[in-house]
């Protein structure tokens, strides 16, 4: 089974007695991802595709340079679309396959100071629920897959800051790999990682000015972290 996502979970599958692989690819510009999609276009029945990458931004709107914004969206919104083009045709023929994106909590809940990967992360929800009701009948498979936020090198310096002092729930990566392919194996088209932040992302939809008042503070500390940065 052909496979594009994070080595520890090729890893777990390969105790699970399947067969995982991976390539490398650079997603930083357009040119990258398009090369990337023609390999993997060429690779014949792959069932299964994680779109795992992703790259954060902590920071207002204004003082983001254009250059890191292009690469934020190239990474985190663009690369899975166009992937996700380029293995279709395939799965739709097969009348099989499995599209996996990963999205977060602030896909659902807009964070201040998160504007442009609280974007992204929506982008991809969307973008799994529009695929969803368009691959249906087809026996392609489409889940999103919503973790709160994870302990890594992405979530570090002034963004760990902010985490600590708001008090913000924070997995260890190993763990969500593990809730990811439970996941995948469960065929659900849908999850949300955590409590309370699952529940916060139902209240957000029913009720977005509760939820953005309750934000105010985290708005005010974020806003402290990065003048004092």
């Amino acid at each position: 089974m052909p496979f594009l996502g994070l080595q520890k979970v090729c890893n777990e599958i390969k105790i699970s007695g399947g067969l995982a692989d991976y390539i490398k690819a650079d997603f930083s510009s357009i040119e990258g991802i398009k090369e990337a999609a023609e390999i993997i276009s060429e690779i014949d029945n792959i069932d299964m595709i994680i779109h795992l990458a992703g790259i954060m931004s902590f920071d207002s709107l204004g003082l983001q340079k254009q250059k890191n914004i292009e690469l934020l969206y190239n990474v985190n919104l663009l690369a899975p679309i166009i992937l996700t083009k380029a293995i279709l045709p395939e799965m739709i023929k097969n009348k099989s396959g499995h599209i996996v994106n990963i999205g977060s909590i602030f896909g659902s809940i807009a964070f201040p100071y998160f504007s442009t990967y609280s974007s992204s992360k929506a982008g991809i929800r969307s973008f799994s629920e529009a695929m969803q009701r368009e691959l249906d009948s087809t026996g392609v498979k489409v889940s999103y897959i919503a973790p709160r936020a994870v302990k890594t090198n992405m979530n570090g310096g002034k963004i760990a800051n902010y985490l600590k002092i708001t008090k913000t729930n924070v997995d260890e990566a190993e763990n969500v790999a593990k809730k990811i392919i439970k996941t995948i194996k469960q065929e659900k088209k849908c999850t949300y990682f955590g409590f309370p932040e699952s529940l916060f992302v139902r209240l957000n939809y029913l009720f977005p000015s509760l939820i953005g008042n309750g934000l105010k503070k985290q708005t005010a500390i974020a806003k402290e972290i990065l003048m004092n940065d």
